[in-house]
């Protein structure tokens, strides 16, 4: 994945890990449920809907196993890929 446009076209089914949130580091599934045209909806391992709007080209950051979404400067969330 190297671009939001990449993130924007990301498969139902396809496995990540958020590794950091606004509320610091954490490890949690979640699995690809919906692609909307401004946002992803995972599912979590709880079951329920967490959704993931997508932010400006500029606040978007790909890594070597996932991406970063940035706001203000901060990391806002942080994902990997999970094993699929």
């Amino acid at each position: 994945m190297n671009s939001l446009a990449d993130l924007k076209k990301i498969p139902l089914g396809a496995s990540l890990i958020l590794t950091r949130s606004l509320l610091g580091p954490c490890r949690k599934n979640r699995t690809v449920s919906k692609v909307q045209s401004n946002a992803i909806v995972f599912l979590t391992e709880e079951g329920k809907q967490s959704w993931l709007y997508f932010p400006k080209a500029s606040e978007f950051t790909p890594t070597e196993n996932g991406f970063q979404i940035r706001e203000g400067g901060e990391i806002a969330a942080e994902y990997e890929w999970g094993i699929q």
